[in-house]
């Protein structure tokens, strides 16, 4: 969230959770639910997007697609995730 990993804002609306496909997991840490069911921010580190696919390549874009759908003002996420296993060679003895 904004201003992590200083001071977190807190209280922004998340959108988008539902969109996310079925294939994926969302994690959430910095989160919490309003009575109404409105998601917030409530901490620096709000989510962790993971997606299962037929090989890394596939699972990485597939993160990132759905990482797309969600939405909260101040979001800020690493571009590198899966960047080192997807450039490594396979190596079969």
């Amino acid at each position: 969230s904004a201003g992590y990993p200083g001071t977190p804002r807190t209280g922004d609306v998340i959108s988008g959770l539902d969109d996310v496909d079925d294939s994926t997991l969302v994690f959430q840490a910095g989160t919490q639910r309003e009575p109404d069911g409105t998601m917030r921010t409530s901490g620096g580190r709000v989510l962790c997007i993971v997606a299962i696919a037929g090989s890394p390549q596939a699972a990485t874009a597939s993160a990132y697609e759905n990482l797309g759908r969600v939405h909260f003002d101040g979001m800020q996420y690493r571009s590198d995730i899966g960047v080192t296993t997807i450039a490594a060679p396979r190596v079969t003895v």
